[in-house]
This record gives C-alpha cells, structure tokens and sequence, in this order.
C-alpha cells in the first residue's frame, strides 16, 4: 500500500477509510439492516434520509443492544435508533486529528 500522509507527514485517514459505506433507508426494520450486516460482513450500515443524506449510524453492538432490551425487530424503525448526529472528518486529514 502506498502511504498517503497529509502535508505535515502523518498517515492520513484515507489510507483507513471506507471508501463506499453501506447504506439503507431510515425507514428500514432492524432485520433489514441486520440481514444486510451479515450479508455483506460488515459492522455497521450509514442510515440515510428521503433526500440520501447521511443522518445516522447503526452498528452491530447497536442491533445487539436491541435485541437484548427485548425489542422486537421486525417492528421497529432504523430511523428511531440510530445514533446520531453522524461526525465526519476529511479523508486528507491526519488520523491523529481523527
């Protein structure tokens, strides 16, 4: 791999990211989501609004939390427990501002 440091020498977040995050719609169940986790062996799905925006995050301790509070999943909305606000940082940006 070659190294990407930012313009003061440090490893930069692209060289760590994501290119393309998964992402489903808020209104999606927790077992839409929790299938498409499995699917595609991922940790954690981008939860967007009617417009496509990034508005959330839900992960895989998340659904856990979930199904552990007896929550039934197939009833429930993404959209109600996401964590949110969503932080983003520039791809060019150190990981020690990261």
């Amino acid at each position: 791999m070659t190294r990407k440091n930012n313009r003061n020498g440090e490893a930069s977040v692209s060289e760590y990211m994501t290119a393309r995050m998964a992402t489903m719609d808020s209104k999606d169940s927790v077992r839409d989501i929790a299938r498409r986790i499995v699917e595609r062996n991922i940790s954690s799905v981008a939860i967007t609004d009617s417009r496509d925006r990034i508005v959330g995050i839900l992960t895989e301790r998340d659904i856990v939390k979930i199904v552990a509070n007896g929550v039934p999943a197939d009833g429930i909305t993404t959209g109600s427990l996401m964590s949110r606000p969503v932080e983003s940082i520039e791809k060019g940006a150190s990981i020690g501002e990261a």
